[in-house]
């Protein structure tokens, strides 16, 4: 049994209602509310949050069962069993429009009505996690469409680094003698270089590429990208960067590492418009984790 489960009952006659809440409650399950009509049913559903709900055809008010099944399917999935004491053919081709979880002719005894919960709440169950399924599928066949066109993308970005690079080393031949220029052009090739790291992370998403972990110093990984970090702030922000004498190689592609610094620095600056201070600091931190 679905222990718990909240069930509302909508039907007109209160002393066939309050019968069945009586059963319900006896066996376990959560009686939510007792309601006459399907209106002030469908105004209410989503404060009564069922997880089933027993509606019976003929109530009060403009709206039979059918019909408020038929609403209720737009607002929400909740699992329908179908109350009457009809069984003409009429009725029975209404109520299957709305695919009702169950349909129960009066009189019915107690077992009949708790396979037909049970049943319309284990295929409800089930239900969800098809569509849950379907979801994560979908997301799937997403990223899959996401990471071929990052693919793309990365390949050709590294076409036009690599033109840029060629250009910095013509520039660099030039400027033998000049010592603030051949700065610059160092810079520019540093830059090309973490855009090929991040072009080589776009590959490594697309699964064209495998991460490339490796003991590194992460103090040297901080100094290479001081200058860089600096470039990234206005004048109002000021940039600290601080890190332990002696900190422990660590284990990790070192993209990865710049990335992460990256964007912590990036999101301080965003969340600064007014100027402050930008602090980075390694330290080495003992962990009880294993």
């Amino acid at each position: 049994m679905a222990d718990g489960a909240a069930i509302v009952i909508v039907e007109d006659e209160f002393i066939v209602a309050l019968d069945i809440q009586r059963y319900l409650e006896r066996n376990g399950y959560s009686v939510r509310g007792i309601l006459p009509s399907g209106e002030e049913f469908l105004e209410r559903v989503e404060e009564l949050d069922p997880d089933l709900v027993l509606m019976d055809i003929k109530l009060q008010g403009k709206l039979d069962g059918v019909e408020t099944a038929a609403r209720l399917a737009d607002i929400r999935a909740v699992p329908v069993i179908l109350l009457t004491a009809y069984a003409d053919e009429t009725t029975l081709s209404r109520a299957k429009i709305t695919q009702p979880f169950g349909y129960l002719l009066k009189p019915f005894n107690e077992q009949e009505l708790r396979t037909s919960i049970e049943i319309a709440l284990y295929r409800a169950m089930m239900e969800r996690r098809l569509r849950e399924s379907e979801r994560l599928m979908r997301q799937a066949q997403k990223m899959e469409a996401v990471g071929r066109l990052a693919g793309g993308i990365a390949h050709d970005f590294n076409n036009i680094l690599t033109a840029i690079l060629g250009y910095a080393n013509l520039m660099g031949e030039e400027a033998q003698g000049n010592a603030r220029l051949l700065e610059d052009v160092d810079g520019v090739k540093k830059a090309v270089k973490r855009a090929e790291a991040l072009t080589r992370q776009l590959l490594t998403f697309s699964g064209r590429q495998p991460m490339e972990p490796k003991l590194i110093q992460p103090r040297e990984v901080l100094d290479e990208m001081h200058r860089m970090l600096e470039r990234l702030l206005p004048a109002n922000v000021h940039l600290t960067l601080r890190a332990e004498e002696r900190l422990p190689f660590i284990r990790i592609d070192p993209i990865h590492l710049e990335q992460i610094i990256l964007n912590l620095v990036v999101n301080a600056r965003d969340a600064m418009p007014d100027g402050g201070q930008v602090e980075v600091r390694l330290a080495s931190v003992a962990s009880d984790s294993p």
